[in-house]
């Protein structure tokens, strides 16, 4: 992930492969979906299938 923009409606650019995305929340990577922006812990929700992962502002994925 490259960054949040914090805001009433928070956007997140997000590196998928060779592509940057400015998304914000129930947004489509493929598919891969955006569930939540959090701009005060700086970390993305997404959702796939039935799982969900927690990546943190520089690339860091939550267990």
């Amino acid at each position: 992930m490259a960054g949040i923009i914090d805001g009433e409606r928070p956007f997140a650019i997000v590196r998928a492969g060779q592509a940057m995305h400015v998304v914000s929340e129930g947004d489509l990577i493929g598919t891969v979906r955006v569930v939540r922006i959090d701009a005060e812990t700086r970390k993305v929700v997404f959702a796939f299938n039935s799982s969900t992962a927690e990546v943190r502002l520089g690339g860091d994925q939550s267990p």
